[in-house]
């Protein structure tokens, strides 16, 4: 296998499995969007690195979506969170 091939086939692999850690076995539920936070970071990552491997803008979409409503995700649970411990709207 060439160089090329190689080094392709590594950056395929990389962007095809984001780094991304969605291990929620946490001991405080304030945790949790934070790590969603960091997955979304690590999708987004994913998506760059994707679209350059392959120079194509839409090739990285799918992990862009996924970051997406991962980011969506975290603001509602953000708001639940705050209106449970504080029993109002979080002000912004």
């Amino acid at each position: 296998m060439s160089c090329g091939k190689k080094i392709h086939r590594r950056l395929q692999n990389r962007c095809h499995n984001p780094r991304a850690s969605l291990d929620l076995d946490v001991d405080s539920p304030d945790k949790v969007p934070d790590i969603l936070r960091n997955a979304a970071d690590d999708f987004y990552e994913a998506e760059l690195e994707l679209s350059a491997a392959w120079q194509d803008d839409s090739a990285g979409r799918p992990w862009r979506i996924i970051a997406q409503v991962l980011e969506e995700a975290v603001k509602k649970i953000d708001n639940r969170l705050y209106m449970y411990y504080y029993g109002a709207k979080k002000k912004r």
